[in-house]
């Protein structure tokens, strides 16, 4: 009777050693999953801080009636392209007029660049007006209300990004920097 009490009671010794190991695997793969959870936004911050010293990033302003561009970031731009912007229709205009910008193949220095533009009348090409005709350029229109503007860029490995930056009365307000799937044609 004593052999089998002590069968018994081996028997639940086991079971309660097997259990107290599964409940330490458990606990050892949980610690350990979040360990990897850990290291991989480690790893993935690292990129992210890489890419940031190396990466472009665009100011904007007005002279006259041009849009100048300034690359103040650390890194080389490549296919730099400012969407077409529409406007806000004057009391007078019975079309949406909008400015299309050429597109800049690379902007690496930290010099105030000029992007050149098409200004048209709805889907027409405008002529510029004479200065007396009391039309001034659609350009000039940027710093009399508030307009987002959106760059679209490559770095130096081809990445494709968004910036938005607004423009109006109180000057540029350079926005974040947003990877995109890929640069699109915004025309």
């Amino acid at each position: 009777m004593e052999a089998k009490g002590n069968a018994e009671l081996i028997s639940w010794l086991m079971v309660l050693i097997y259990a107290a190991t599964l409940l330490v695997v458990f606990f050892y793969t949980r610690e350990t999953s979040k360990m990897q959870r850990a290291v991989a936004k480690q790893a993935d911050e690292l990129v992210h801080q890489i890419r940031l010293s190396i990466m472009p990033a665009f100011v904007l302003r007005t002279a006259g009636a041009s849009l100048q561009i300034r690359n103040i970031g650390n890194g080389v731009a490549i296919n730099v392209q400012i969407d077409r912007l529409f406007l806000t229709p004057s009391s007078n205009e019975t079309f949406t007029p909008n400015i299309l910008f050429t597109r800049a193949p690379f902007l690496d220095r930290p010099e105030w660049e000029t992007i050149k533009h098409v200004e048209y009348e709805g889907e027409t090409v405008r002529s510029r007006p004479s200065v007396h005709s009391g039309y001034r350029d659609l350009l000039l229109r940027i710093t009399e209300n508030t307009y987002m503007l959106n760059i679209r860029f490559q770095d130096i490995e081809g990445n494709p990004y968004l910036q938005e930056v607004s423009m109006g009365k109180e000057g540029c307000n350079p926005g974040p920097i947003k990877p995109v799937e890929r640069l699109t044609d915004h025309y």
